[in-house]
């Protein structure tokens, strides 16, 4: 059994070592776009689904699993992706700070017999921010890959106030959620993972 992870996110592939299971990376570039018509849990789950379509359409072998994901963060019914620029970036910081949100990561899992789609929700509390610290932030470069202008595992944890659910969901894929799911949906035996 042969993981293919299909991400260019350095977080999931770090994340998906947990798993113990062999992988591999399959890259690819899928334009991001989010419909205002359909709800934030939607829009990530569509987004893991074209994700894992993609890489489904080069072909797998028989026990290759394919697992995507996409990360949104909501708030106040805005979904916030990755930020087009610093402007962008300081909008959502400043947006965040003070306030709770939603980190929303859709997951697709595909092998040539089986599919799965499913989402996890966290709630993360920032502290309220000054202009100074938002600007700081921005210089860092840290903002421009991460959904919501921030990543969680780097220099924006100092200004997390408090989390629900699942960490791991908030830096970009819930481990625990796509282990139960390749061991009950996929058949995966537990020995394979540790």
């Amino acid at each position: 059994m042969r993981i293919i992870l299909a991400s260019n996110s350095p977080r999931r592939r770090e994340l998906i070592s947990k798993l113990g299971l062999a992988y591999i990376v399959k890259t690819l570039s899928i334009k991001e776009v989010y419909d205002k018509n359909i709800s934030a849990f939607d829009n990530a789950v569509h987004t893991a689904e074209e994700k894992a379509k993609r890489v489904y359409t080069e072909g797998i072998d028989n026990d290759d699993i394919i697992i995507a994901a996409d990360t949104i963060v909501e708030f106040d019914g805005e979904v916030f992706g990755k930020p087009r620029d610093k402007k962008h970036a300081y909008y959502m910081l400043k947006a965040l700070s003070a306030n709770t949100h939603k980190v929303i990561t859709g997951v697709s899992m595909m092998s040539k017999n089986k599919r799965e789609s499913f989402y996890e929700t966290s709630l993360v509390e920032f502290a309220k921010l000054s202009d100074e610290e938002i600007n700081h932030y921005i210089e860092t470069g840290e903002p421009y890959d991460k959904a919501g202008a921030y990543g969680i595992q780097g220099k924006a944890g100092i200004f997390i106030k408090r989390i629900s659910g699942c960490y791991y969901n908030i830096v970009g894929l819930p481990v625990n959620a796509v282990y139960k799911r390749l061991i009950n949906v996929f058949g995966c035996d537990i020995k394979e993972i540790f």
